[in-house]
């Protein structure tokens, strides 16, 4: 078969029936200019699927990284599945936005930002002492424990 002889693939076949929705917010805009950029697709309306344009869960992971890069908000996995449209995400980011603005948190992005760095060295830490404390503990292979056999 000559692969160069077949049409190349529409990822947008499925957009092709639905009616574009433009932008209307500065969020939809950075979101649609990240996507482009990701899913290498132009013309991306805002209730257009993440998905069903050719992204998977590799990308759905930059995709959130790239999120986290731009608006300083880390998105989940889970939000990403039951959203995956601009829209969508934009109202995940807005709301994100409110409950920082909250009056309980005065601290804004930077004080979130610090949160994020605490809880990943705390994870760290975690992770760290999981792998250490085996052998240290006293239970571990290299323990002085009296097993029986006096080793």
């Amino acid at each position: 078969m000559d692969r160069r002889a077949l049409p190349a693939p529409e990822y947008n076949k499925l957009q092709q029936d639905k009616e574009l929705v433009a932008p209307t917010l500065p969020t939809h805009h950075q979101l649609i200019q990240i996507w482009e950029e990701l899913l290498e697709v132009r013309a991306i309306g805002i209730r257009d699927n993440f998905f069903d344009l050719g992204g998977h869960s590799l990308l759905a992971v930059r995709l959130t990284d790239r999120i986290e890069q731009v608006f300083g908000k880390k998105i989940s996995a889970a939000t990403l599945l039951a959203g995956p449209t601009i829209e969508q995400l934009a109202d995940a980011l807005s709301q994100m936005e409110e409950t920082d603005n909250a009056p309980a948190n005065q601290a804004g992005q930077v004080g979130n930002s610090k949160r994020a760095s605490s809880r990943r060295g705390q994870l760290l830490s975690s992770l760290k002492t999981m792998w250490v404390k085996p052998n240290s503990s006293g239970r571990g292979r290299n323990s002085n424990s009296s097993d029986g056999d006096g080793k």
